[in-house]
């Protein structure tokens, strides 16, 4: 934690010449305004802003990450700008904003979706040994899935086994769905690992189809469409030879087929 808290000091201090003074401080005067025409609980088109400045906005995002809240703001403004910070800064990618979220995830207390963005933001960096420790949080779970790294799937798989609650088991199958998204691997360039996160994550799904009803069962049929693994309906044979629920695995199978979005 020492360590963690002189890496912020040093990043501020290395940063701050830039801070608050360009486009990203312009947008940040923008965030009251933002907050009162939401249709939902949070702002939207900030994120879509940060993002557009490009990657040349990082040392100010970066600086605009440690920077508080405006104490006129509401808390659904002060966390639609904090999460939307930290997305623009996991969308560009840059090693530089690694102690930004991790010093988000020291803070157990901040908000879900923060916490998610954070956890993304590594996942995005490729940082699985940092946030694998933390997938006890729900947060953790879905920015893992951004992670698209074979260690993340199978801890993600592990999980799904452990998941105490319908909830639990429903966020997991999500992130499986996201970390083997057969579309998003097509946009990297290194897929050396695409084939082998893509068949666990697939297998762990439908070993969750068979496991659960429901609202998970449903989720599992619509994230295996969206992982869309090569061996699915070898895996999907396999599981019928168990005996449990093959009337629901031959629809499953029925519907991947006829899917007009393979």
């Amino acid at each position: 934690m020492k360590a963690l808290g002189f890496a912020v000091a040093v990043c501020v201090s290395v940063l701050g010449a830039t801070a608050f003074a360009g486009p990203v401080g312009e947008l940040r005067g923008h965030v009251a305004q933002a907050d009162a025409a939401k249709r939902g609980r949070f702002a939207v088109g900030l994120r879509p802003a940060l993002e557009s400045l490009g990657p040349s906005a990082v040392p100010e995002l970066i600086s605009e990450a440690f920077r508080a809240p405006d104490p006129s703001w509401t808390e659904s403004a002060a966390i639609a700008w904090r999460v939307s910070v930290l997305d623009a800064l996991g969308t560009a990618k840059d090693a530089r904003a690694r102690v930004v979220f991790q010093k988000v995830l020291a803070e157990t207390a901040a908000d879900f979706q923060v916490q998610r963005a954070a956890a993304e933001g590594l996942a995005k960096l490729g940082d699985v040994d940092s946030l694998l420790p933390l997938i006890g949080r729900d947060a953790v779970v879905s920015g893992l899935g951004s992670a698209r790294k074979l260690p993340a799937a199978k801890a993600l798989a592990l999980e799904l086994t452990k998941a105490s609650t319908e909830a639990r088991a429903k966020l997991i199958v999500k992130a499986l769905g996201q970390i083997g998204n057969s579309w998003a691997w097509a946009t990297l360039p290194d897929r050396s690992e695409e084939l082998a996160v893509r068949h666990e994550a697939a297998k762990s799904l439908i070993a969750a189809f068979v496991k659960y009803g429901g609202e998970v069962r449903s989720e599992a049929a619509t994230q295996l469409l969206v992982v869309d693994a090569p061996n699915t309906a070898a895996l999907i044979a396999q599981a019928k030879a168990g005996g449990i629920a093959v009337a629901e695995l031959d629809g499953l199978s029925r519907r991947l087929a006829a899917s007009p979005i393979r």
